[in-house]
């Protein structure tokens, strides 16, 4: 099985310079999602937050090791 990842220019989302997302693909078969969000917190200054996800059916196989390591 082909995995791919695209960004979100691909993948037809958000054009917010602050926020980056990303789909995970197998055989043409969206099964994973990344986010990441930059923030520019007044006490702490610039980092981001990332959250990132899988369906049922693709966990269990190290793919949200590859999903978090590619982001």
């Amino acid at each position: 099985m082909q995995q791919t990842l695209t960004r979100h220019e691909e993948a037809g989302t958000t054009d917010d310079p602050e926020y980056e997302a990303y789909l995970l693909w197998e055989n043409r078969k969206p099964i994973g999602y990344g986010l990441l969000h930059l923030t520019n917190h007044p006490k702490v200054g610039a980092h981001y937050w990332m959250t990132a996800g899988l369906i049922p059916e693709a966990r269990g196989r190290g793919l949200s090791r590859l999903l978090i390591e590619y982001i």
